[in-house]
């Protein structure tokens, strides 16, 4: 087997092992979500359920909502830690649009220590439209989102549902597997010319 060969095999297996983002705050991968405090009939984990369904005052609604807190907050930890990418904040679709506004988002990694803050930017989470935050180009190994409320008087905070997309952390051997196969496509190369 030549080391052409080897090296695209080696490049190919790595390609296949990259992941496609998926949803880590979504109860069904895991997430599992918390609030400063809970109004009754709407804990923090009607915000990860999968439902986007943002009218509160439908009999089985799926919004959470703290009770008046400073600072009111919604918390999700993710099963384990993941590069996140994008994470997503649906509003609630009826009345109390605009008691979101504005808010933070904060990803803290395995040992709580902050990896991301949008802080400072007041976020304002338009009506009836989700919102996507942009995580930059450094990708965070994160653990935790928190989504709180910006400003110094009590409010609460009601969420439809927030998305984090994210990718798993490569395995040492994916990494080297593929910086092998490079190595070789690079040699393979360099023999050839």
């Amino acid at each position: 087997m030549t080391i052409l060969r080897l090296a695209a095999i080696a490049v190919s297996i790595t390609l296949m092992c990259v992941a496609t983002p998926i949803n880590v705050a979504f109860s069904g991968n895991g997430g599992v979500a918390s609030q400063s405090s809970t109004f009754p009939g709407a804990p923090a984990s009607n915000a990860n359920d999968g439902n986007t369904n943002g009218n509160y005052v439908i009999i089985g609604n799926s919004v959470s909502k703290t009770e008046l807190d400073l600072p009111a907050w919604w918390n999700v930890y993710f099963n384990a830690p993941y590069l996140v990418t994008k994470i997503v904040v649906f509003n609630r679709t009826d009345a109390g649009q605009n008691t979101i506004n504005p808010f933070s988002a904060y990803l803290y990694d395995q040992w709580g220590l902050p990896v991301f803050s949008s802080l400072g930017n007041n976020i304002l989470l338009p009506a009836n439209a989700p919102f996507e935050i942009l995580v930059g180009n450094t990708i965070p190994a994160a653990r935790s989102l928190k989504i709180q409320l910006d400003g110094n008087f009590k409010r609460d905070l009601t969420l439809a549902e927030v998305q984090v997309w994210a990718e798993p952390i490569p395995e040492p051997s994916t990494v080297a597997l593929m910086v092998g196969g490079l190595a070789l496509l690079g040699l393979a190369r360099r023999r050839r010319v």
